[in-house]
């Protein structure tokens, strides 16, 4: 894991709030060969990336994900937001 994936899950992790909080990071690549019979018609190499982070507080679960790690800080945020205000409506 290169250190700015690592300083990005540690500032997502550190500065939120709640009981349990999770960050998940996967990165794949795929390579597709086509063939029409003996000849090669094409040859493809993609890569994927993404994430989640979920967030436990007062029993609600947060859920949200990412196609840009460097979002994981605000996703954080955005989603223990909206568990605070699903909290109070349920408190009301």
């Amino acid at each position: 894991m290169n250190n700015n994936y690592k300083n990005i899950i540690e500032k997502t992790l550190g500065h939120s709030k709640g009981d349990y909080k999770e960050i998940r990071i996967e990165e794949s690549v795929s390579t597709r060969i086509n063939y029409n019979g003996k000849v090669r018609e094409n040859v493809s190499i993609n890569s994927h990336f993404g994430g989640s982070v979920r967030s436990l507080s007062k029993g609600g679960w947060g859920f949200a994900s990412f196609n840009d790690i460097t979002k994981a800080p605000k996703k954080m945020q955005e989603l223990q937001t909206w568990q605070i205000i699903v909290i109070i409506q349920q408190s009301t």
